[in-house]
Protein backbone atom coordinates (compact mmCIF):
# COMPACT_ATOMS: atom_id res chain seq x y z
CA UNK A 1 0.00 0.00 0.00
CA UNK A 2 1.26 3.24 -0.81
CA UNK A 3 1.88 5.89 2.07
CA UNK A 4 0.19 9.16 2.06
CA UNK A 5 2.23 12.67 2.15
CA UNK A 6 2.93 14.09 5.38
CA UNK A 7 3.56 17.52 4.70
CA UNK A 8 2.02 18.98 1.90
CA UNK A 9 2.38 23.03 0.63
CA UNK A 10 2.08 24.97 -2.34
CA UNK A 11 3.45 28.63 -2.26
CA UNK A 12 0.93 31.28 -3.03
CA UNK A 13 3.08 34.09 -4.14
CA UNK A 14 4.31 33.68 -8.02
CA UNK A 15 6.86 31.05 -8.06
CA UNK A 16 10.55 32.39 -8.17
CA UNK A 17 13.63 29.84 -8.13
CA UNK A 18 15.69 31.87 -6.03
CA UNK A 19 18.78 30.66 -4.48
CA UNK A 20 18.13 28.95 -1.22
CA UNK A 21 14.32 29.07 -1.27
CA UNK A 22 13.97 26.95 -4.12
CA UNK A 23 15.52 24.30 -2.57
CA UNK A 24 12.17 24.67 0.71
CA UNK A 25 9.95 21.28 0.84
CA UNK A 26 7.20 21.42 -0.99
CA UNK A 27 5.75 18.50 0.01
CA UNK A 28 7.60 15.62 1.72
CA UNK A 29 6.13 11.81 0.43
CA UNK A 30 7.33 9.48 3.04
CA UNK A 31 11.11 9.93 3.23
CA UNK A 32 11.52 11.64 -0.48
CA UNK A 33 11.33 15.08 -0.39
CA UNK A 34 9.98 17.47 -3.30
CA UNK A 35 11.57 20.63 -3.50
CA UNK A 36 10.09 23.69 -4.52
CA UNK A 37 13.24 23.50 -7.05
CA UNK A 38 11.41 20.04 -8.26
CA UNK A 39 8.02 22.07 -8.73
CA UNK A 40 9.58 24.63 -10.50
CA UNK A 41 11.41 22.72 -12.87
CA UNK A 42 8.17 20.61 -13.72
CA UNK A 43 6.08 23.72 -13.89
CA UNK A 44 8.27 24.99 -16.83
CA UNK A 45 8.67 21.74 -18.49
CA UNK A 46 4.82 21.33 -18.66
CA UNK A 47 4.02 25.08 -20.16
CA UNK A 48 7.06 24.67 -22.47
CA UNK A 49 5.37 21.27 -23.98
CA UNK A 50 1.56 22.62 -23.73
CA UNK A 51 2.41 25.40 -25.28
CA UNK A 52 0.91 27.57 -22.25
CA UNK A 53 2.27 31.42 -21.63
CA UNK A 54 4.29 31.34 -18.67
CA UNK A 55 2.77 33.90 -16.46
CA UNK A 56 2.95 34.07 -12.71
CA UNK A 57 -1.52 33.78 -13.20
CA UNK A 58 -0.98 30.22 -14.93
CA UNK A 59 1.94 29.20 -12.63
CA UNK A 60 -0.43 29.75 -9.87
CA UNK A 61 -3.26 27.91 -11.71
CA UNK A 62 -1.36 25.18 -12.36
CA UNK A 63 0.67 24.20 -9.00
CA UNK A 64 -1.49 22.37 -6.95
CA UNK A 65 -2.05 20.31 -10.16
CA UNK A 66 1.85 19.74 -10.46
CA UNK A 67 2.89 19.20 -7.38
CA UNK A 68 0.19 16.29 -7.05
CA UNK A 69 1.49 14.81 -10.27
CA UNK A 70 5.28 15.03 -8.83
CA UNK A 71 3.75 13.27 -5.47
CA UNK A 72 2.39 10.89 -7.06
CA UNK A 73 5.60 10.39 -9.48
CA UNK A 74 7.28 10.05 -5.95
CA UNK A 75 4.93 7.38 -4.47
CA UNK A 76 5.18 5.47 -7.88
CA UNK A 77 8.94 5.29 -8.13
CA UNK A 78 9.24 3.89 -4.15
CA UNK A 79 6.82 0.96 -4.65
CA UNK A 80 8.27 0.31 -7.99
CA UNK A 81 11.91 0.17 -5.96
CA UNK A 82 9.95 -1.96 -3.63
CA UNK A 83 9.23 -4.57 -5.98
CA UNK A 84 12.88 -4.45 -7.50
CA UNK A 85 11.37 -3.20 -10.81
CA UNK A 86 14.08 -0.86 -12.45
CA UNK A 87 14.57 1.58 -15.80
CA UNK A 88 17.56 1.33 -17.03
CA UNK A 89 19.41 4.59 -18.67
CA UNK A 90 18.90 3.37 -22.15
CA UNK A 91 15.17 2.88 -21.66
CA UNK A 92 14.74 6.59 -20.47
CA UNK A 93 17.12 7.82 -23.26
CA UNK A 94 14.86 6.05 -25.85
CA UNK A 95 12.05 7.63 -24.77
CA UNK A 96 13.67 10.86 -25.29
CA UNK A 97 14.02 9.68 -28.82
CA UNK A 98 10.46 8.93 -29.55
CA UNK A 99 9.67 12.38 -27.80
CA UNK A 100 12.09 13.96 -30.36
CA UNK A 101 11.19 11.67 -33.56
CA UNK A 102 7.59 12.56 -32.57
CA UNK A 103 8.04 16.23 -32.37
CA UNK A 104 9.95 16.32 -35.53
CA UNK A 105 13.69 17.23 -33.92
CA UNK A 106 16.85 16.04 -34.76
CA UNK A 107 18.89 13.97 -31.98
CA UNK A 108 19.73 15.95 -28.80
CA UNK A 109 16.96 18.67 -29.65
CA UNK A 110 14.85 17.54 -26.60
CA UNK A 111 17.82 18.70 -24.38
CA UNK A 112 18.64 21.23 -26.37
CA UNK A 113 15.23 22.88 -25.90
CA UNK A 114 15.39 21.73 -22.21
CA UNK A 115 18.38 24.05 -22.06
CA UNK A 116 17.90 26.77 -24.09
CA UNK A 117 14.54 27.66 -21.55
CA UNK A 118 17.09 26.58 -18.73
CA UNK A 119 15.08 23.65 -17.38
CA UNK A 120 17.08 21.03 -15.46
CA UNK A 121 17.16 17.80 -17.35
CA UNK A 122 16.43 15.18 -14.47
CA UNK A 123 13.07 16.91 -14.51
CA UNK A 124 12.15 15.08 -17.79
CA UNK A 125 14.37 12.14 -17.25
CA UNK A 126 12.48 11.39 -13.86
CA UNK A 127 9.42 11.82 -15.31
CA UNK A 128 10.08 9.43 -17.62
CA UNK A 129 11.25 6.99 -15.49
CA UNK A 130 8.38 7.13 -13.23
CA UNK A 131 6.21 6.22 -16.24
CA UNK A 132 8.23 3.53 -17.52
CA UNK A 133 8.49 1.83 -14.34
CA UNK A 134 4.89 1.47 -13.42
CA UNK A 135 3.96 0.16 -16.69
CA UNK A 136 6.56 -1.98 -16.17
CA UNK A 137 4.57 -3.20 -12.77
CA UNK A 138 0.99 -3.36 -13.86
CA UNK A 139 2.16 -4.97 -17.07
CA UNK A 140 3.92 -7.77 -14.90
CA UNK A 141 0.13 -7.61 -12.25
CA UNK A 142 -1.71 -7.88 -15.43
CA UNK A 143 0.44 -10.81 -17.20
CA UNK A 144 0.47 -12.31 -14.21
CA UNK A 145 -3.74 -12.72 -13.81
CA UNK A 146 -4.94 -12.86 -17.55
CA UNK A 147 -4.29 -16.10 -19.81
CA UNK A 148 -5.30 -14.58 -23.32
CA UNK A 149 -6.94 -17.95 -25.21
CA UNK A 150 -6.68 -18.89 -28.56
CA UNK A 151 -10.43 -18.56 -29.12
CA UNK A 152 -10.49 -15.19 -27.69
CA UNK A 153 -7.91 -13.65 -30.15
CA UNK A 154 -10.01 -15.78 -33.19
CA UNK A 155 -13.16 -13.28 -31.98
CA UNK A 156 -11.05 -10.16 -32.07
CA UNK A 157 -9.68 -10.93 -35.15
CA UNK A 158 -13.69 -11.54 -36.56
CA UNK A 159 -14.50 -8.52 -35.21
CA UNK A 160 -11.52 -6.31 -36.67
CA UNK A 161 -12.70 -7.82 -40.00
CA UNK A 162 -16.39 -7.44 -39.39
CA UNK A 163 -15.79 -3.37 -38.78
CA UNK A 164 -13.43 -2.71 -41.71
CA UNK A 165 -14.53 0.33 -43.94
CA UNK A 166 -17.26 1.43 -40.94
CA UNK A 167 -16.24 4.73 -39.24
CA UNK A 168 -13.49 4.92 -37.08
CA UNK A 169 -13.14 7.77 -34.24
CA UNK A 170 -10.03 8.90 -32.44
CA UNK A 171 -10.90 9.80 -28.56
CA UNK A 172 -8.26 11.93 -26.43
CA UNK A 173 -9.49 12.13 -22.58
CA UNK A 174 -7.92 13.63 -19.50
CA UNK A 175 -9.14 11.37 -16.82
CA UNK A 176 -9.14 12.91 -12.97
CA UNK A 177 -10.29 10.24 -10.11
CA UNK A 178 -12.16 11.17 -7.40
CA UNK A 179 -9.32 11.07 -4.63
CA UNK A 180 -10.36 14.38 -2.48
CA UNK A 181 -13.90 16.06 -2.39
CA UNK A 182 -15.93 16.93 -5.24
CA UNK A 183 -15.27 20.60 -5.57
CA UNK A 184 -11.60 20.02 -5.04
CA UNK A 185 -11.61 16.88 -8.28
CA UNK A 186 -13.89 20.13 -9.89
CA UNK A 187 -11.89 22.74 -9.63
CA UNK A 188 -8.74 20.52 -11.31
CA UNK A 189 -10.81 19.73 -13.90
CA UNK A 190 -11.94 23.46 -14.50
CA UNK A 191 -8.23 24.91 -14.49
CA UNK A 192 -7.50 22.22 -17.10
CA UNK A 193 -10.18 23.08 -19.58
CA UNK A 194 -9.18 27.03 -19.22
CA UNK A 195 -5.91 25.79 -20.05
CA UNK A 196 -7.25 23.64 -23.16
CA UNK A 197 -9.94 26.16 -24.16
CA UNK A 198 -6.70 29.22 -24.02
CA UNK A 199 -4.60 27.18 -26.37
CA UNK A 200 -3.22 24.70 -24.25
CA UNK A 201 -1.45 21.16 -26.06
CA UNK A 202 -4.28 18.78 -25.16
CA UNK A 203 -1.76 15.57 -25.34
CA UNK A 204 0.72 17.36 -23.46
CA UNK A 205 -1.59 18.10 -20.52
CA UNK A 206 -3.21 14.53 -20.83
CA UNK A 207 0.10 12.76 -20.37
CA UNK A 208 0.87 15.40 -17.80
CA UNK A 209 -2.27 15.39 -15.99
CA UNK A 210 -4.82 12.62 -16.81
CA UNK A 211 -5.11 9.75 -13.91
CA UNK A 212 -5.59 7.17 -16.57
CA UNK A 213 -3.21 4.64 -18.49
CA UNK A 214 -3.91 6.07 -21.51
CA UNK A 215 -2.23 9.04 -20.73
Amino acid sequence: VLLSVLFFSVPQQPLQAQQGGALRIAALVNDDVVTLFDLQARLNLIILSSQLQATDEVRQRLAPQVLRTLIDDRLRLQETRRQKITVSDQEIDETIRTIEERNKMNRGGMYALLDQYRIDRGTLRLQIESEIAWRKMISNKVRATINISDEAIDDAIQRIEANKGQPEYLLNEIFISMTSSVDETRQIAERLRQQITEGANFAELARSFSQSASA
